[in-house]
């Protein structure tokens, strides 16, 4: 499955994300969750249906995509 668009994080990085897609399984899936993780955690924020939220559920969900972010980071910054 390719990505379907990018976060605006990684916007400048598109040639590189495809690359690394092709060539890396590891990296494909870890940028697939984290897309996926993104799209949930905007609809949790902003479309909630009027019930609440927990705090903590949606600090958790923000925890995780900061590691994802981080090891997809590290990803495309290496040469």
């Amino acid at each position: 499955m390719k990505s379907s668009g990018y976060s605006s994080k990684f916007i400048k990085y598109q040639d590189k994300i495809r690359e690394l897609e092709d060539k890396n399984p590891r990296f494909k899936r870890v940028f697939q969750e984290y897309e996926i993780f993104s799209r949930e955690l905007w609809d949790l924020e902003t479309c909630a249906g009027g019930n609440p939220i927990p705090d903590d559920f949606i600090e958790a969900f923000q925890l995780q995509m900061r590691y994802l972010e981080e090891e997809i980071k590290n990803w495309l910054q290496s040469k």
